[in-house]
């Protein structure tokens, strides 16, 4: 048990360790840039977890950011990615008096 103990020191941690450290910081990231309203995207899930595996990876310990582990990422956390089509303000909340209003005066200024 000593002996086990000794060689994952030597190595940096278990290799479990090692996914639950990648896969927190990863969702860190994640949270960091939805506060700040950015747009992630698998690819950018995938890059941020290869960049926090980078000191990790060993003769020991290999680490891609697959599909496969990206999906089950979003699925742990619940992510949805979704397509954004259209960006609504506040400002375009509108009653259809205002929207006949704003025709009626397009209409008298190009004829």
């Amino acid at each position: 048990m000593l002996r086990t103990w000794k060689e994952d020191v030597k190595r940096g941690g278990t290799v479990i360790g090692k996914y639950i450290q990648i896969e927190t910081q990863t969702f860190e990231y994640f949270k960091e840039a939805r506060e700040c309203f950015e747009q992630v995207t698998t690819r950018t899930l995938q890059q941020w977890a290869m960049a926090i595996a980078f000191p990790f990876l060993t003769e020991d310990f290999t680490f891609s950011a697959s599909k496969s582990w990206v999906t089950k990422f979003k699925n742990k956390y619940r992510i949805k990615q979704r397509k954004i089509t259209r960006f609504v303000s506040r400002r375009e909340h509108v009653s259809f008096e205002e929207i006949l209003e704003a025709a009626k005066k397009f209409i008298s200024n190009t004829v």
